[in-house]
């Protein structure tokens, strides 16, 4: 891990922590768009951006009110070719 990363992780690793210890969860349901702390990953997952790691995701399936199953999305627009 380079020292770049290495920051980067303990960064993300001290947010997790107070994100973990905040007693306060959000209220959420299926089919909203949420932007969620998604952390800095070692390996070839797609990093949160920011200070505050974020990225926006779709909720999918809500299991509870703390857990959910959610699709990582891009904030940026993409040009599609799409063929008729």
């Amino acid at each position: 891990m380079n020292q770049k990363t290495e920051v980067e992780f303990n960064n993300w690793n001290e947010k997790k922590q107070k994100a973990h210890n905040d007693k306060q969860r959000p209220f959420f349901h299926e089919q909203e768009v949420w932007f969620c702390s998604l952390g800095a990953n070692i390996g070839f997952e797609q990093d949160g951006r920011g200070d505050d790691f974020l990225r926006p995701v779709l909720v999918l399936k809500k299991f509870n009110n703390e857990i959910f199953w959610a699709l990582p999305m891009t904030k940026n627009a993409k040009k599609a070719n799409i063929i008729i």
